[in-house]
């Protein structure tokens, strides 16, 4: 009797227990709060970062000749003598800063990139002084770019679509070749040019450390006056510059946020 009895009262815990939990699965979720309720965490852009980058520019570049160093051709004085483009791979490295504030992320940007831009034009000394139709030449090599910009951008989760307005440096060997048929003059100048940047970007984070960018650079370095020498003799050109950059990178985030589940 007592082993039917309790068998009788087990049969009616597990029956209870059985329509208890069928309830629950069938009953439908009424908008209220559950606190155990999974909530996916909104993704965070702020923090320090790190990468490299790699890409391909060009800097279109117009030579105005002030002094030919003594060799004629005055009537050419003040006019744009030449024209090239340096162009070329780059790469480098780059480390910043973001502050995400909902929706919007501001930070700071610098970069560093070794290019391989380089240039070079010719042309043919005027007529009416004494090296009329000798040959010059001008050329032009960009051995590392610099920046550092600030940046403002909007998130799509995953997603920053931003834009950047900086300060850029460009260092650069120029070289022009002159003299007369009998006595040919190579003529030399290395300078660190100064300008202006404005650049747009897509970044994606691919997990919660990396992120991988696209992006564009115009930089505008205006009008320098250039003394080309070659230890006697200088060659002076006004030189009008600005540069183009598009470029892949690869970041790593140090302390990218990661926020809880929401309440």
């Amino acid at each position: 009797m007592h082993q039917l009895r309790i068998l009788a009262i087990l049969g009616t815990l597990l029956t209870g227990a059985a329509s208890a939990t069928a309830a629950d699965l069938g009953r439908p979720y009424d908008g209220g709060s559950l606190k155990d309720e999974y909530v996916a965490p909104v993704f965070r852009w702020h923090g320090f970062y790190m990468g490299a980058h790699a890409g391909y520019g060009w800097s279109d570049k117009a030579w105005t000749l002030i002094d030919n160093a003594g060799d004629g051709d005055t009537n050419r004085i003040g006019t744009v003598i030449t024209s090239h483009s340096a162009d070329g791979w780059l790469g480098g490295i780059q480390a910043g800063f973001n502050h995400q504030a909902g929706q919007f992320v501001y930070g700071i940007e610098g970069e560093l990139a070794w290019t391989g831009m380089e240039g070079s034009s010719a042309w043919v000394a005027g007529p009416g002084g004494p090296n009329a139709g000798v040959a010059r030449d001008a050329t032009t090599d960009i051995n590392w770019l610099a920046t550092v910009a600030g940046r403002l951008g909007v998130t799509f989760d995953r997603s920053l679509v931003y834009v950047k307005l900086g300060a850029a440096w460009a260092d650069e060997d120029y070289a022009h070749t002159g003299g007369s048929v009998a006595t040919v003059r190579r003529f030399t100048e290395s300078d660190t040019r100064f300008g202006w940047l404005l650049g747009a970007g897509l970044e994606h984070a691919i997990d919660t450390n990396w992120s991988v960018k696209f992006e564009y650079n115009y930089i505008d370095f205006g009008d320098e006056r250039m003394s080309l020498t070659d230890g006697t003799r200088t060659a002076v050109f006004d030189i009008d510059q600005d540069m183009h950059i598009v470029k892949m990178g690869l970041n790593y985030r140090f302390d990218w946020d990661r926020a809880a589940p929401l309440k």
